[in-house]
């Protein structure tokens, strides 16, 4: 299966084929197709596999308590995170933009997330105490979070957007593109002859030619 995607010329195909062996490699580029095909890919696969261990791990929490297949989901997620911050450098770097931005996007994810967890565990505690302050306290903490977060995402987004650098640099030259082809010369279209050059002046037909002098 690996020989097959590695020879894919499936553009969506390659583009997991590279980013999942390419997990490790910072100093190189990736294009936007193959950036966002491999998001794309993910997001698939992390949708698909939570709602299949989901249904699987039904019996399990209803007997022990606990999840398997969600557990084993959740470990591939966490095995995902460095080809994705891996690709995301490289395209930083083939969009002309500093890779350390993909680094910022990796800290306020760690840190927006833990905030968020408090501000909902101080949220629960207020509400079944009847704290108001507590409340305020904790949709505080989870409104300027997800502030934070929504600002950077959409920020890193446009940058993430942006076409390839049509220059070569230190991490790899520019991605070549299929030049247009060439515009095809139109053709002058042939001269009709027009009905009307033989007539008489006065409309009416000129009538066969007079006999010359030698015809007769």
């Amino acid at each position: 299966m690996w020989m097959k995607m590695k020879n894919s010329r499936n553009p969506f195909v390659n583009a997991i084929y590279l980013g999942l062996r390419d997990w490790n490699v910072l100093a190189a580029r990736a294009t936007r197709p193959q950036f966002w095909f491999f998001v794309l890919a993910v997001v698939i696969f992390s949708s698909v596999a939570q709602l299949i261990a989901f249904l699987l791990d039904l019996p399990f929490v209803a007997l022990i308590g606990f999840g398997p297949f969600s557990f084993v989901v959740f470990l591939v997620s966490i095995a995902l995170v460095a080809p994705s911050v891996s690709i995301t450098v490289r395209r930083l770097h083939d969009a002309g933009s500093s890779p350390a931005w993909a680094w910022v996007g990796l800290g306020v994810s760690l840190l927006v997330w833990p905030i968020i967890g408090v501000g909902f565990f101080l949220l629960l505690g207020a509400l079944f105490a009847a704290n108001e302050a507590v409340v305020l306290i904790g949709l505080g903490l989870i409104w300027s979070a997800s502030l934070i977060a929504l600002g950077f995402g959409i920020f890193l987004l446009v940058l993430l957007m942006k076409p390839s650098s049509p220059l070569d640099s230190k991490y790899g030259p520019a991605p070549v593109t299929q030049p247009a082809p060439p515009a095809q010369p139109e053709l002058p279209k042939p001269a009709t002859p027009n009905p009307d050059a033989t007539a008489s002046p006065t409309g009416e037909d000129p009538g066969p030619a007079t006999e010359s002098a030698h015809d007769r």
